[in-house]
């Protein structure tokens, strides 16, 4: 049974991955706007799966679907608002942190799952 209401609590530390399955990292936090509480950004970790340091990255939610039958955090480039792939403001407890917007996300990691995901038809 599919259930329409979920606990993000339950979401952190979940898998993000690609729509093709490739391993992206995985949700650290959910960041929302106090006035709407409307979720904002996704606050994912990235770049150990790719031979970096683990870095953080906020990604503005519409990047991102749940896939019902996996429970899965799925990134998908295609659906995202670029006019939302920027971040304005973040948590007091981020300020200490170096948390990249989605330019630095498009430069770092999506360019890894482009070489990881290809193949040649030679193999």
């Amino acid at each position: 049974m599919h259930h329409l209401i979920f606990s993000i609590s339950a979401l952190l530390g979940t898998e993000v991955v690609t729509a093709n399955s490739m391993d992206i990292g995985k949700l650290e936090d959910v960041i929302c706007n106090k006035d709407t509480g409307k979720i904002s950004y996704l606050i994912i970790s990235a770049g150990k799966h790719h031979g970096d340091d683990d870095r953080m990255y906020a990604i503005h939610h519409s990047y991102f679907y749940l896939n019902g039958d996996d429970e899965q955090l799925i990134f998908d480039q295609k659906i995202g608002k670029e006019n939302h792939a920027f971040f304005l403001d973040l948590p007091d407890h981020y300020d200490d942190a170096t948390v990249l917007d989605y330019s630095s996300f498009a430069r770092n990691v999506l360019p890894m799952l482009s070489i990881a995901g290809h193949r040649s038809d030679n193999e």
